[in-house]
Formats: structure tokens, sequence, C-alpha cells
């Protein structure tokens, strides 16, 4: 199994459980359907060792799921497809091997990410950035943003998911 798979399989599972929402089923199958049309990218690391330090933050609690939640969202048109990614999203429980993290710009969330760590390998995905924000000029700068923060180690394989 690939990186990108033991993410997607590790997400699903967040609604495998006895009475998942309707609403978060439905976010689920909208969000692995988006997925698919994902490119990797390798990255050196050297790139992420002369990054200036932002404001990331791994997300450890609620409040924090909800404002990941809601950046997601954003990458969807229709108000039905972004309140069942929110619900999806929210239903996520902090384990192994993936790490949710936001990046904040005057204290609002302005970018989102998942990084998932297996072994000698890493996977940088879902990201966002909102429209206004200027700390970030595109989605591999905060890749290598949460990859600074995340401290992962400078031998691994690292991967940066794009989607199409």
């Amino acid at each position: 199994m690939n990186i990108a798979q033991i993410k997607n399989q590790w997400l699903s599972a967040q609604v495998d459980v006895a009475y998942p929402t309707p609403l978060s089923l439905v976010g689920r199958d909208l969000y692995l359907a988006s997925v698919r049309q994902c490119t990797y990218q390798p990255i050196e690391f050297k790139r992420v060792a002369e990054l200036k330090a932002q404001e990331v933050y791994h997300v450890d609690f609620h409040r924090l799921t909800v404002m990941f939640a809601q950046l997601q969202a954003e990458q969807y048109r229709a108000a039905a497809e972004k309140e069942a990614i929110i619900e999806f999203f929210t239903q996520i429980i902090y384990s192994p091997p993936c790490e949710l993290f936001l990046g904040f710009e005057g204290g609002e969330p302005v970018a989102a990410g998942i990084l998932t760590q297996a072994e000698a390998t890493v996977l940088v995905s879902d990201l966002v950035i909102a429209e206004a924000c200027s700390a970030y000029d595109a989605p591999l700068d905060f890749a290598c943003q949460i990859l600074k923060h995340a401290q992962v180690d400078e031998a691994a394989d690292v991967y940066v998911a794009f989607k199409a």
C-alpha cells in the first residue's frame, strides 16, 4: 500500500463507526472522488530548511478541526457539498499515521493540510490556501511549513500531493 492509500484509508476509517452520520458518509464519498485527481511530486528537504517560520499549528482539539474542515470545504462549490465535507472532516479522531495542520495569518486560519508518515515515507496532502492569504504564495510553501513544524526526519522520502 502506498502512502496516499494509507492516508485515504485512515480518513475513510474515520466514519467507519457504528452510527456514522449520513452526511459524513456523503462527505467521505465526495472527498475520495476528489483525491483521484491528485498528482504526487517528490520534494527536496533542502527547501524546507531555508524557510522563515510561519504561524503553523498542529490540529489537536475540536475547534481547530472545525477550522480545518471549513477550509477544506472551500474547494467545493455547492453548499450541500461544503456541508458534507465539513461533516466528514469534523468526525476525525486524532491518531497516527496522519496529522492535521493549520496555518494562520492575522489570527485567522488561512491554510490547511495533512501530514502522513509511514516508515521512511512522508506525504503532505490536502493543501488548501485561502484566497485572502498572503503568508503562503503556493500550496508547496505551506507544505514545507508543515514539514518544518512537524520536524520530519531529513532522511525521509517526502512527497506533496496536488489536486489537478
